[in-house]
């Protein structure tokens, strides 16, 4: 995607909207004497932050995207992280890693339809049309 695209642009603007609330919640952490607030505060910022992650992807920013996703907790980001990594794995043509991490996070979220579509993806990627089209059916 070009950097005068439209779409682009978009997302960028909407990049920076999001990065100023992180900043204003992190004032807010920094005021709030407790504890459980701080948390609730943090947990939005952990959402903030795979938002971007989305909007990089979708720009074709794979390595910021990839590196965003990956500083997510895994307890509480878990399957969003799978999913985001393999993307910009799969865009960044890293076919192996992509898979080993779906196959984990696939065991993590048997049940999850956006790990199957993304591993749908993938096989669309490696040319592996049966297996893709088998991934796309179990994903509906």
């Amino acid at each position: 995607m070009g950097r005068k695209d439209q779409r682009y642009m978009d997302a960028f603007r909407g990049m920076n909207r999001l990065r100023e609330m992180i900043s204003a919640l992190n004032v807010e952490i920094l005021i709030s004497s407790d504890r459980s607030d701080k948390n609730h505060l943090r947990m939005k910022i952990e959402d903030l932050k795979e938002r971007i992650g989305y909007l990089l992807l979708d720009c074709g920013e794979h390595v910021k995207g990839y590196a965003l996703y990956r500083s997510l907790p895994w307890k509480t980001h878990g399957e969003q992280k799978y999913n985001g990594m393999s993307s910009a794995l799969i865009e960044m043509e890293h076919y192996d890693k992509a898979r080993r991490l779906l196959e984990k996070g696939m065991k993590r979220f048997p049940e999850s339809s956006s790990l199957i579509i993304t591993k749908g993806m993938m096989y669309q990627k490696t040319c592996d049309y049966f297996y893709a089209l088998q991934s796309f059916e179990r994903a509906l």
